[in-house]
Order: C-alpha cells, then structure tokens, then sequence
C-alpha cells in the first residue's frame, strides 16, 4: 500500500490585502486585510452578516474581488476559478458538508485521489490519519456528523490540500465531537505544517484552539492579532457580547396536530401539505433573489395570504427587505439561514417545525432568531411551532 505521507509538501501561506466586495448598493467588504500563515490556525469572528462568508468565497475563487488582491505565498491569485485554487494547495469544508452519500468512506477517498491521478490505495492512510479507518467500509451516508466532516478534511488532505478554509467545522456538534474535529485540526498544523482559517462563533472554541484571530465587523476588519488580545478588545467584547437564548420544546410522544385531527404524516411516513418544515441543511435557491426565494416559499398559499406573510417576515428580518433583488448565493451564512427561516414562515401550514434554528449562529443572532421564532408564534396562535434545538447555553 502506497504510503500519503511519502509526499513533502511545501507550507502555504495567504494573505488578501485591501479587498472590498459590492453587491449592487451594499457593501460587502471594504478594504480587508487578511493572513494565514503556515502552521497557525486563523480564526475568522465576528457577528453574524459582517463579511466572514463573503471573504471565504474570495479566498478560494468563488467570488471575485471589486478591489483588492489575494496571495499564495506571494503569487497574485485574485480571481483563480475555485478549481485552480484548489489545484494550488486550497481546500474549503462548506457548512454543508460534501460527501458522496452512497460511497464508502474508503470510496469518497479514493475518488478524490483519482480525480488528481494519485494512486488510490493511499486511502486507507488518510483515513487512519482522521481517526476514523475503523469506519472505511461504511456508507457516507450512515456515518455520524462528526465522521463525515472529518471524512470531508480527509479528502481534501488526499488532494494535497495544504491551507483549510473550514466553514463553522462544528456547528450543531456537543463538545466531544468539537473536540474531536479541532483535535484533528491541530494534528494538521502540527504534523503536516498547515495553514488553517477557520469560521468559529464560539469564543472558548476559538480561544483553546486558534493561534490569531481577526474579528470582522460590518465588512471591515476591526481588529487583529493573537487570539486573547483580539478578544480582550473592548470593542469586541462589546459587539459579541452573550445574548439570552430561548428554547421551545415539544413533549414526546406522537405528533397530531393540537385538534387531534391527523398526524403529521402519511402512510408513507411523509410529511404532510399541512406542515413547514426548516431542514437542517438550510436549502436557499442560491441562484435567485431573496424575492423569488421567498414567492417559491409561499406559492401554494392564495395570493391575499402570501401577501400577509411576506410582510411579516420582512418585518422579523428587516436586513432581508434590503436585499430582496440580492441573490441568495450571495448571503452570508447567517443570513441565508434566516432566509430559509423566512422561507418556512411563508408557507401556508398547521405546524411549522423548525430544526436547529440557531446552529452555528453567533450568540445575538441566535437570540434574534428565537426571538423572531417567538414573535412568529404569537401571531399564528392557531398553529403549532416546535423547535429542536441542542445549543442550550
């Protein structure tokens, strides 16, 4: 068996100097200075809507910058298609991690090492090297959450990928899977000298494993340095300051609606006309606007009512209403989320189930989003809203 680790690889280092980012009116990023340097991981913080989605795109291709430039150990790479970059040493973890569901973990591997012409037998080493070879003949789609995100790193290590851009890594995971997968993280800057840039909304998380940090506010850096300086800022403890979090919980049991009509679901186990469901995975039409995102939402509902509803979201989510001719692919994280949030409030339902809400959010986003949930509630005292939520801070 062909051993990865015969391969040397040389340390990548980043740096985007003065990048700003316009979509239409808005501003996006203005003027951001940014370094990843090769052993350290880089945390990039900050509120919910400040830019840190935005600038990740640029990173690895995906956006181009109105001004500014990106680096790779100082080659101009502003502008490379995402598959340059990659071919470059850059791999990115989306938020939604990317696996092949019907391969096996084995599989997902090797196809990633076909793909750049490397010799397919060297997955089972990558695997042993994430911590999960006991796992290898098992489906993708049948592996927890924190084995797919580390399956998901160790298909970009098989592509020789030497600087990470790692989307909210953990988002939804307690805190022995965090620690599993940033463990992993620190084995990689550690034994293989990577460079790691890393979306993290939890500031212990990012103070026990980030050597720097830049906190972006506004589209702007505000402030950064080593990670105890940056959160010693007052102007960052005053902006990430903890919100109050509120949790609505179901009883267990089957679910009818309140007048215990029907269940939820059919026969089939499907679910029915009569419920909105937020899936976990925060699906958005990425290539249309916050508009047509929303008037899909809520087709099925007769024109007065969509109307009603439409309001009312804009009035829970004000930031959405600027940006209604804005495409969806083009929203932060944060607020793609509430847009999907958003999405399920359109529609015409009984109960309305809303699956993990605030994951990954920051702490005052997270407390806008129940609070919004909240408001939703009270004005539809006629239908059932539950929310699964495991952030019980």
């Amino acid at each position: 068996m062909t051993s990865p680790f015969d391969r040397a690889v040389a340390p990548l280092a980043l740096e985007a100097q003065g990048v700003t980012k316009r979509f239409g009116a808005f501003v996006a990023l203005k003027g951001v200075d940014f370094v990843a340097r090769p052993g350290e991981v880089t945390a990039l913080v900050g509120p919910n809507g400040a830019g840190k989605t935005t600038l990740f795109h640029i990173l690895d291709g995906n956006l181009r910058p109105d001004a500014g430039r990106v680096a790779l150990n100082g080659e101009d790479v502003t502008g490379l298609a995402p598959w340059r970059m990659a071919r470059r040493g850059v791999g990115r973890l989306f938020q939604d991690v990317r696996v092949f569901n019907d391969l096996t973990a084995r599989e997902n591997v090797a196809a990633a090492l076909m793909s750049a012409g490397l010799p397919a037998d060297e997955a089972s080493g990558w695997l042993a090297f994430a911590g999960i070879a006991g796992r290898s003949e098992e489906r993708a789609r049948n592996l927890s959450h924190v084995d797919r995100r580390l399956l998901a790193i160790a298909r970009l290590l098989a592509l020789k990928a030497r600087l990470f851009l790692l989307d909210e890594p953990t988002a939804s995971l307690p805190p022995e899977e965090t620690e599993r997968v940033y463990g992993f993280v620190r084995k990689l800057v550690e034994e293989r000298e990577a460079s790691v840039v890393m979306v993290e909304h939890d500031r212990e998380t990012v103070r026990r494993y980030a050597d720097s940090a830049c906190f972006l506010h506004e589209g702007a850096v505000l402030c950064a340095g080593r990670t105890d300086a940056v959160f010693a800022d007052a102007r960052v403890r005053a902006l990430y300051a903890d919100g109050e979090e509120k949790t609505l919980r179901a009883d267990p049991g089957r679910v009818r609606f309140a007048d215990g009509s029907a269940d939820v679901r059919d026969a089939r186990g499907r679910l029915l006309p009569d419920v909105a469901y937020l899936r976990d995975e925060r699906n958005v039409f990425r290539s249309l606007s916050v508009a047509d995102n929303l008037a899909l939402a809520g087709w099925a509902a007769p024109g007065a009512e969509f109307a009603l509803r439409r309001k009312r979201v804009l009035d829970l989510f004000p930031f959405l209403a600027d940006r209604l001719d804005q495409r969806a692919g083009t929203l932060s994280g944060g607020q793609r989320q509430a847009l999907a949030l958003a999405m399920t409030m359109c529609r015409s339902a009984r109960a309305y189930f809303f699956d993990e809400p605030s994951a990954g959010l920051a702490p005052k986003t997270a407390a806008a989003m129940f609070a919004a949930i909240r408001q939703f509630a009270e004005d539809e005292p006629d239908r059932q809203v539950i929310v699964s939520e495991s952030s019980l801070r």
